[in-house]
């Protein structure tokens, strides 16, 4: 499979209080596709973040292109299963 680079056109994302993650979504011309990014992650990207939804936020927005592109090179290896939709980011992918 020809791998393509994603586009991040949509600049929402939002916090899943259940999960303690940050979602966010990319696009494969009109796929989209959606993506996590745990506090594991976070805390890596920036280690004086404290685990709030505010902090979490500030941190995804102010690291928003690392961030996008950790998420592309995910997509980008996706192999044999081409055909999933949803991606979590850890601290392993910073």
């Amino acid at each position: 499979m020809k791998s393509r680079t994603l586009n991040f056109p949509n600049p929402s994302r939002s916090y899943d209080e259940v999960s303690h993650v940050i979602r966010f979504w990319g696009y494969d011309l009109a796929i989209e596709i959606s993506f996590f990014i745990d506090q594991s992650a976070l805390s890596k990207i920036r280690p004086e973040t404290k685990l709030t939804e505010t902090e979490m936020l500030n941190t995804f927005d102010l690291h928003r292109d690392q961030i996008c592109e950790a998420a592309n090179n995910i997509y980008s290896r996706r192999g044999d299963n081409p055909h999933t939709f949803s991606y979590t980011l850890t601290s392993s992918n910073f």
